[in-house]
């Protein structure tokens, strides 16, 4: 996966095809790991080129990668399709994906700027804080370990972020954390499947979270 970041605008989580929390880990992943720049590369001795947006990936990967049947994959980028977020073609045993609209949403400029094109005021504030972060977590993921290190459940830096992003009207760590001590009173079997299990369990968290919050709201504007 490439350095740098990607753009998630404001109500991208209410799209239809992203129904639950696994699904928008899924579409994360996917805009994570597909190009941001035209490349090349060797698939059973062909080259394949891949423009800005494109992935070229097998289904037996995108299962393994997000601990899903094949059959779901599948099931998961024909709704994709469905809804034109993305394009996908055969060829060479593999799958190139192409997100649709990827220039559209990860095109523009990063800063407002002056006339003499200096970025200005609170976004070059913003632009600093982004950098810093941005190289203390480089530098946690070059310590390995984990970002959530408990008895069960051990996240790393990069499946940590995706679950903020998934939920975020959760504090999650707190989650995480009630959530480790009741799986290590479970059976193996449980705890074996702690990350599929655990994720759809924010997903419900983070559900509760939004109705009680829209269920306030509605209760101060009637009052």
């Amino acid at each position: 996966m490439a350095a740098g970041y990607i753009k998630l605008f404001r109500g991208w989580q209410d799209c239809p095809a992203l129904s639950d929390a696994e699904r928008k880990l899924a579409w994360i992943w996917l805009l994570e790991n597909a190009c941001w720049k035209p490349a090349s590369f060797n698939v059973k001795g062909k080259t394949v080129h891949l423009e800005r947006g494109q992935i070229c990936v097998s289904v037996r990967h995108l299962a393994a990668a997000w601990n899903w049947s094949k059959s779901a994959v599948d099931r998961f980028l024909t709704r994709l399709e469905t809804e034109t977020m993305v394009k996908r073609e055969a060829g060479h045993g593999k799958l190139v994906l192409t997100i649709c609209n990827y220039g559209k949403y990860q095109d523009g400029e990063d800063a407002d700027r002056d006339s003499s094109g200096t970025a200005t005021g609170t976004t070059a504030g913003q632009q600093r804080d982004t950098k810093e972060e941005r190289e203390e977590r480089k530098k946690e993921e070059t310590k390995g370990g984990y970002a959530f290190d408990g008895r069960v459940v051990r996240l790393n830096f990069a499946d940590y972020r995706r679950w903020q992003t998934a939920f975020p009207d959760l504090d999650l760590r707190a989650q995480l954390t009630a959530r480790d001590d009741w799986l290590s009173g479970q059976d193996q079997s449980v705890r074996k499947r702690w990350f599929q299990s655990t994720s759809s369990w924010l997903a419900k968290r983070q559900q509760e979270t939004t109705a009680a919050a829209s269920t306030d709201l509605m209760a101060d504007f009637i009052c």
